[in-house]
Protein backbone atom coordinates (compact mmCIF):
# COMPACT_ATOMS: atom_id res chain seq x y z
CA UNK A 1 0.00 0.00 0.00
CA UNK A 2 2.85 2.43 0.83
CA UNK A 3 4.24 2.06 -2.68
CA UNK A 4 0.84 2.66 -4.29
CA UNK A 5 0.17 5.74 -2.14
CA UNK A 6 3.58 7.32 -2.78
CA UNK A 7 3.29 6.72 -6.52
CA UNK A 8 -0.15 8.34 -6.55
CA UNK A 9 1.15 11.37 -4.67
CA UNK A 10 4.11 11.79 -7.01
CA UNK A 11 1.77 11.48 -10.01
CA UNK A 12 -0.28 14.40 -8.74
CA UNK A 13 2.78 16.53 -7.97
CA UNK A 14 6.32 15.22 -8.28
CA UNK A 15 7.58 17.97 -5.96
CA UNK A 16 5.56 16.71 -2.99
CA UNK A 17 7.72 14.90 -0.46
CA UNK A 18 6.77 11.43 0.76
CA UNK A 19 8.13 9.34 3.60
CA UNK A 20 7.48 7.54 6.87
CA UNK A 21 7.00 5.55 9.04
CA UNK A 22 6.03 7.96 11.87
CA UNK A 23 6.23 5.61 14.86
CA UNK A 24 5.67 7.10 18.30
CA UNK A 25 7.78 5.77 21.17
CA UNK A 26 11.55 6.04 21.41
CA UNK A 27 11.89 2.33 22.26
CA UNK A 28 10.57 1.37 18.83
CA UNK A 29 13.51 3.05 17.13
CA UNK A 30 15.98 0.56 18.50
CA UNK A 31 13.88 -2.45 19.44
CA UNK A 32 11.52 -2.89 16.49
CA UNK A 33 13.60 -3.66 13.39
CA UNK A 34 10.67 -3.53 10.96
CA UNK A 35 10.35 0.21 11.47
CA UNK A 36 14.03 0.79 10.64
CA UNK A 37 16.05 -1.56 8.43
CA UNK A 38 13.05 -3.49 7.07
CA UNK A 39 11.14 -0.38 6.04
CA UNK A 40 14.18 1.29 4.48
CA UNK A 41 15.22 -1.89 2.67
CA UNK A 42 11.66 -2.26 1.35
CA UNK A 43 11.88 1.21 -0.17
CA UNK A 44 15.27 0.39 -1.65
CA UNK A 45 14.30 -3.02 -3.11
CA UNK A 46 11.02 -1.75 -4.57
CA UNK A 47 12.35 1.59 -5.89
CA UNK A 48 9.94 3.46 -3.62
CA UNK A 49 10.76 7.13 -3.09
CA UNK A 50 11.80 8.07 0.44
CA UNK A 51 12.21 11.85 0.66
CA UNK A 52 12.12 11.83 4.45
CA UNK A 53 12.27 9.36 7.31
CA UNK A 54 10.07 10.50 10.19
CA UNK A 55 9.46 9.55 13.79
CA UNK A 56 7.48 10.77 16.77
CA UNK A 57 9.60 10.78 19.92
CA UNK A 58 7.65 10.41 23.15
CA UNK A 59 9.04 9.83 26.67
CA UNK A 60 12.46 11.24 25.73
CA UNK A 61 13.65 12.39 29.14
CA UNK A 62 17.25 12.54 27.93
CA UNK A 63 17.23 15.23 25.21
CA UNK A 64 20.75 14.39 24.04
CA UNK A 65 19.37 10.98 23.07
CA UNK A 66 18.01 12.77 20.00
CA UNK A 67 21.55 12.75 18.64
CA UNK A 68 21.75 8.97 19.04
CA UNK A 69 18.48 8.72 17.12
CA UNK A 70 19.68 10.96 14.31
CA UNK A 71 23.08 9.25 14.00
CA UNK A 72 21.55 5.77 13.96
CA UNK A 73 18.96 6.55 11.29
CA UNK A 74 21.46 8.52 9.19
CA UNK A 75 23.80 5.52 9.12
CA UNK A 76 21.04 3.10 8.05
CA UNK A 77 19.81 5.46 5.33
CA UNK A 78 23.32 6.03 3.95
CA UNK A 79 24.08 2.30 3.86
CA UNK A 80 20.95 1.75 1.76
CA UNK A 81 21.62 4.50 -0.75
CA UNK A 82 19.35 7.19 0.75
CA UNK A 83 22.02 9.80 1.42
CA UNK A 84 19.66 12.64 0.45
CA UNK A 85 16.74 11.49 2.58
CA UNK A 86 15.86 13.98 5.31
CA UNK A 87 15.45 12.92 8.93
CA UNK A 88 12.39 14.46 10.54
CA UNK A 89 11.02 14.47 14.08
CA UNK A 90 7.29 15.09 13.77
CA UNK A 91 6.44 15.16 17.48
CA UNK A 92 8.56 15.15 20.62
CA UNK A 93 7.90 15.06 24.35
CA UNK A 94 9.72 14.10 27.57
CA UNK A 95 6.58 12.44 28.92
CA UNK A 96 2.92 12.54 27.98
CA UNK A 97 1.19 14.61 30.63
CA UNK A 98 4.13 14.35 33.03
CA UNK A 99 3.64 17.25 35.52
CA UNK A 100 7.42 17.60 35.93
CA UNK A 101 7.66 18.95 32.38
CA UNK A 102 4.25 20.55 31.86
CA UNK A 103 4.40 24.35 32.14
CA UNK A 104 7.42 24.28 34.47
CA UNK A 105 10.92 25.76 34.40
CA UNK A 106 12.22 22.23 33.88
CA UNK A 107 9.93 21.87 30.87
CA UNK A 108 11.28 25.14 29.45
CA UNK A 109 14.90 24.04 29.89
CA UNK A 110 14.14 20.61 28.43
CA UNK A 111 12.80 22.35 25.31
CA UNK A 112 15.98 24.41 25.00
CA UNK A 113 18.11 21.28 25.48
CA UNK A 114 16.17 19.38 22.83
CA UNK A 115 16.53 22.20 20.31
CA UNK A 116 20.26 22.55 20.99
CA UNK A 117 20.67 18.80 20.47
CA UNK A 118 18.84 18.91 17.14
CA UNK A 119 21.52 21.35 15.95
CA UNK A 120 24.24 18.92 17.05
CA UNK A 121 22.64 15.91 15.38
CA UNK A 122 21.72 14.57 11.95
CA UNK A 123 18.09 15.61 12.39
CA UNK A 124 17.08 17.87 9.50
CA UNK A 125 13.68 19.10 10.67
CA UNK A 126 11.67 19.21 13.88
CA UNK A 127 7.95 19.97 13.89
CA UNK A 128 6.54 21.20 17.19
CA UNK A 129 3.02 19.95 17.70
CA UNK A 130 0.71 21.89 19.97
CA UNK A 131 -1.32 19.43 22.00
CA UNK A 132 -2.61 19.36 25.57
CA UNK A 133 -0.32 16.42 26.38
CA UNK A 134 2.61 17.51 24.24
CA UNK A 135 4.22 20.35 26.18
CA UNK A 136 2.03 23.12 24.71
CA UNK A 137 3.88 26.37 24.12
CA UNK A 138 0.88 28.54 24.89
CA UNK A 139 -1.98 28.28 27.33
CA UNK A 140 -5.53 29.42 26.75
CA UNK A 141 -5.70 31.97 23.94
CA UNK A 142 -7.40 35.21 24.93
CA UNK A 143 -8.37 37.21 21.87
CA UNK A 144 -5.25 37.76 19.82
CA UNK A 145 -2.92 37.48 22.83
CA UNK A 146 -0.84 34.37 23.32
CA UNK A 147 -0.31 33.25 26.89
CA UNK A 148 3.16 31.69 26.79
CA UNK A 149 3.71 28.73 29.09
CA UNK A 150 7.12 28.05 30.63
CA UNK A 151 7.65 25.57 27.79
CA UNK A 152 6.85 28.35 25.34
CA UNK A 153 9.45 30.57 26.96
CA UNK A 154 12.00 27.82 26.33
CA UNK A 155 11.15 27.88 22.65
CA UNK A 156 11.30 31.69 22.67
CA UNK A 157 14.83 31.52 24.12
CA UNK A 158 15.86 29.41 21.14
CA UNK A 159 14.11 31.85 18.80
CA UNK A 160 16.17 34.72 20.27
CA UNK A 161 19.27 32.71 19.46
CA UNK A 162 18.56 31.69 15.87
CA UNK A 163 17.22 35.13 14.91
CA UNK A 164 20.56 36.62 15.97
CA UNK A 165 22.91 34.31 14.03
CA UNK A 166 23.39 33.02 10.51
CA UNK A 167 25.87 30.21 11.14
CA UNK A 168 27.10 28.12 14.05
CA UNK A 169 30.61 28.31 15.50
CA UNK A 170 32.54 25.83 17.60
CA UNK A 171 31.71 25.72 21.30
CA UNK A 172 33.05 23.45 24.05
CA UNK A 173 31.85 22.75 27.56
CA UNK A 174 29.01 20.26 27.15
CA UNK A 175 28.62 17.94 30.12
CA UNK A 176 26.69 14.81 29.24
CA UNK A 177 26.32 11.40 30.86
CA UNK A 178 25.34 8.89 28.22
CA UNK A 179 22.04 7.15 28.79
CA UNK A 180 18.97 5.81 27.07
CA UNK A 181 16.20 8.07 25.83
CA UNK A 182 14.06 7.40 28.86
CA UNK A 183 16.77 8.05 31.47
CA UNK A 184 17.01 11.36 33.30
CA UNK A 185 20.78 11.90 33.07
CA UNK A 186 23.26 14.73 33.49
CA UNK A 187 22.84 17.34 30.77
CA UNK A 188 24.54 20.73 30.30
CA UNK A 189 24.55 21.92 26.69
CA UNK A 190 25.90 24.88 24.73
CA UNK A 191 25.32 26.27 21.25
CA UNK A 192 27.08 29.27 19.70
CA UNK A 193 26.62 31.22 16.47
CA UNK A 194 27.60 34.39 14.64
CA UNK A 195 25.82 36.82 12.32
CA UNK A 196 26.74 37.01 8.63
CA UNK A 197 28.33 40.46 9.01
CA UNK A 198 30.28 39.23 12.05
CA UNK A 199 29.10 41.94 14.41
CA UNK A 200 26.97 39.73 16.66
CA UNK A 201 27.75 36.57 18.64
CA UNK A 202 25.07 34.58 20.42
CA UNK A 203 25.39 31.74 22.93
CA UNK A 204 22.60 29.47 24.12
CA UNK A 205 23.07 27.51 27.37
CA UNK A 206 20.86 24.90 29.02
CA UNK A 207 21.46 23.29 32.39
CA UNK A 208 18.81 20.59 32.57
CA UNK A 209 20.60 18.56 35.21
CA UNK A 210 24.22 19.06 36.27
CA UNK A 211 26.26 20.11 39.28
CA UNK A 212 27.39 23.33 37.59
CA UNK A 213 26.36 26.44 39.56
CA UNK A 214 28.46 29.07 37.76
CA UNK A 215 30.27 29.25 34.45
CA UNK A 216 32.98 31.37 32.87
CA UNK A 217 32.68 31.86 29.13
CA UNK A 218 36.10 32.24 27.50
CA UNK A 219 35.54 33.76 24.07
CA UNK A 220 38.43 34.17 21.65
CA UNK A 221 38.90 35.27 18.03
CA UNK A 222 36.03 37.75 18.34
CA UNK A 223 36.08 39.64 15.01
CA UNK A 224 35.96 43.12 16.56
CA UNK A 225 37.46 45.19 19.35
CA UNK A 226 36.14 48.14 21.31
CA UNK A 227 32.70 48.93 22.70
CA UNK A 228 30.50 45.88 23.11
CA UNK A 229 27.08 45.25 24.59
CA UNK A 230 26.06 42.00 26.28
CA UNK A 231 22.40 41.11 26.63
CA UNK A 232 21.77 38.27 29.07
CA UNK A 233 18.34 36.60 28.98
CA UNK A 234 17.62 34.03 31.67
CA UNK A 235 15.12 31.36 32.65
CA UNK A 236 15.96 30.17 36.16
CA UNK A 237 13.23 31.07 38.64
CA UNK A 238 9.63 32.22 38.83
CA UNK A 239 10.95 35.80 38.58
CA UNK A 240 13.13 35.09 35.54
CA UNK A 241 10.72 34.55 32.68
CA UNK A 242 13.36 35.22 30.04
CA UNK A 243 14.27 38.45 31.83
CA UNK A 244 16.90 40.74 30.35
CA UNK A 245 20.04 42.30 31.82
CA UNK A 246 22.20 44.53 29.59
CA UNK A 247 25.86 45.28 30.24
CA UNK A 248 28.44 47.31 28.34
CA UNK A 249 32.09 46.28 28.14
CA UNK A 250 35.19 46.70 25.98
CA UNK A 251 36.83 43.94 23.96
CA UNK A 252 40.59 43.97 23.44
CA UNK A 253 42.55 41.49 21.35
CA UNK A 254 39.37 39.69 20.33
CA UNK A 255 39.01 38.17 23.82
CA UNK A 256 36.12 38.28 26.27
CA UNK A 257 35.70 36.44 29.58
CA UNK A 258 32.19 36.53 31.00
CA UNK A 259 30.89 34.93 34.22
CA UNK A 260 27.33 33.73 34.80
CA UNK A 261 26.53 32.87 38.40
CA UNK A 262 23.47 31.14 39.85
CA UNK A 263 23.21 28.79 36.89
CA UNK A 264 21.91 25.90 39.03
CA UNK A 265 19.62 23.48 37.22
CA UNK A 266 17.13 23.75 35.72
CA UNK A 267 18.08 26.98 33.96
CA UNK A 268 18.68 28.37 30.48
CA UNK A 269 20.45 31.46 29.20
CA UNK A 270 20.79 33.40 25.96
CA UNK A 271 23.80 35.71 25.64
CA UNK A 272 23.73 38.15 22.76
CA UNK A 273 27.10 39.90 22.35
CA UNK A 274 27.41 42.58 19.71
CA UNK A 275 29.56 45.43 18.51
CA UNK A 276 28.08 48.50 20.07
CA UNK A 277 28.00 52.06 18.93
CA UNK A 278 25.94 54.47 20.96
CA UNK A 279 22.48 54.56 19.47
CA UNK A 280 20.54 55.93 22.42
CA UNK A 281 20.72 58.46 25.23
CA UNK A 282 18.04 58.30 27.92
CA UNK A 283 16.95 61.01 30.30
CA UNK A 284 14.28 61.25 32.96
CA UNK A 285 11.72 63.91 32.07
CA UNK A 286 9.36 63.66 35.03
CA UNK A 287 9.57 61.91 38.41
CA UNK A 288 5.82 62.31 38.91
CA UNK A 289 4.21 58.88 38.86
CA UNK A 290 1.93 58.47 35.81
CA UNK A 291 -1.40 56.67 36.03
CA UNK A 292 -0.66 54.15 33.26
CA UNK A 293 2.02 52.79 30.97
CA UNK A 294 2.19 54.49 27.61
CA UNK A 295 4.48 54.60 24.58
CA UNK A 296 4.35 57.86 22.60
CA UNK A 297 4.93 58.33 18.89
CA UNK A 298 8.54 59.31 18.22
CA UNK A 299 9.30 62.92 17.27
CA UNK A 300 10.28 64.00 14.72
CA UNK A 301 8.87 61.39 12.38
CA UNK A 302 10.10 61.00 9.65
CA UNK A 303 13.58 61.73 11.04
CA UNK A 304 17.25 61.95 10.07
CA UNK A 305 19.34 60.78 11.78
CA UNK A 306 17.98 61.12 15.36
CA UNK A 307 14.57 61.00 16.95
CA UNK A 308 13.16 61.01 20.48
CA UNK A 309 11.01 58.18 21.85
CA UNK A 310 8.99 58.95 24.99
CA UNK A 311 7.48 56.39 27.35
CA UNK A 312 6.03 56.30 30.85
CA UNK A 313 5.54 53.57 33.47
CA UNK A 314 3.41 53.75 36.64
CA UNK A 315 5.44 51.23 38.68
CA UNK A 316 9.09 50.25 38.82
CA UNK A 317 10.09 47.12 36.94
CA UNK A 318 12.06 45.61 34.11
CA UNK A 319 11.73 47.65 30.88
CA UNK A 320 12.91 46.78 27.39
CA UNK A 321 12.72 49.11 24.40
CA UNK A 322 13.93 47.63 21.13
CA UNK A 323 14.08 48.67 17.48
CA UNK A 324 13.33 46.27 14.61
CA UNK A 325 13.56 46.56 10.85
CA UNK A 326 10.72 45.84 8.42
CA UNK A 327 11.69 42.12 8.34
CA UNK A 328 11.48 41.79 12.11
CA UNK A 329 15.23 41.66 12.70
CA UNK A 330 16.32 43.29 15.93
CA UNK A 331 18.39 46.41 15.23
CA UNK A 332 19.08 47.85 18.67
CA UNK A 333 18.19 47.60 22.35
CA UNK A 334 17.62 51.12 23.63
CA UNK A 335 16.56 50.15 27.15
CA UNK A 336 17.08 46.86 28.96
CA UNK A 337 17.04 47.25 32.72
CA UNK A 338 14.91 47.92 35.78
CA UNK A 339 13.41 51.43 35.77
CA UNK A 340 11.72 53.43 38.47
CA UNK A 341 8.18 54.72 37.89
CA UNK A 342 8.22 57.91 35.82
CA UNK A 343 8.44 59.36 32.31
CA UNK A 344 11.48 58.95 30.08
CA UNK A 345 12.90 60.28 26.81
CA UNK A 346 15.20 58.10 24.70
CA UNK A 347 17.14 59.65 21.84
CA UNK A 348 17.67 57.13 19.07
CA UNK A 349 20.57 57.73 16.67
CA UNK A 350 20.12 55.93 13.33
CA UNK A 351 23.14 57.41 11.56
CA UNK A 352 24.45 53.90 10.78
CA UNK A 353 21.16 52.66 9.32
CA UNK A 354 19.67 52.84 5.85
CA UNK A 355 16.49 54.76 5.05
CA UNK A 356 13.32 52.80 5.61
CA UNK A 357 10.54 51.80 7.97
CA UNK A 358 11.47 50.70 11.48
CA UNK A 359 9.45 49.63 14.50
CA UNK A 360 10.08 50.23 18.19
CA UNK A 361 8.65 47.92 20.83
CA UNK A 362 8.17 48.71 24.53
CA UNK A 363 7.71 45.91 27.05
CA UNK A 364 7.10 46.91 30.67
CA UNK A 365 5.44 44.35 32.92
CA UNK A 366 2.20 43.31 31.20
CA UNK A 367 2.25 46.36 28.93
CA UNK A 368 3.45 45.97 25.36
CA UNK A 369 3.18 48.47 22.53
CA UNK A 370 4.70 48.72 19.06
CA UNK A 371 4.90 51.85 16.92
CA UNK A 372 6.29 52.64 13.47
CA UNK A 373 8.86 55.26 12.55
CA UNK A 374 10.41 56.31 9.24
CA UNK A 375 14.06 57.12 8.62
CA UNK A 376 14.58 59.40 5.57
CA UNK A 377 18.12 60.30 4.52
Amino acid sequence: MYKAVTESIKTVNSYLKVGGPGVAYYSMIFSVKKYREDFIEYCKNNSVPLDFYSFHLYDVKNPFGIKAYGDTIRNILDLNGFANTEIVITEINPGLGDPIYENTIRGAVWNVSALITCNKSNVDNLFWYRGTLLSPLVGTDIGNNLNLTWNGLGYKAYKLFYQSVDSLVQSDGDEIVAGAFGEDTTSFLTLAGISSNEDTLCILLSNLKSSINSITLNLSSIPWNGNTRIEEYSIRSSNNRLSLISKDTTISGGILNYVISSINYPSAFVLKIYKHTQVSVEEITNRAIPNESFLHQNYPNPFNPSTVIRYQIPVSGNVTLKVYDILGKEIATLVGEVKEAGSYNVTFNASQLASGVYFYNLLAGNYREVKKMILLK
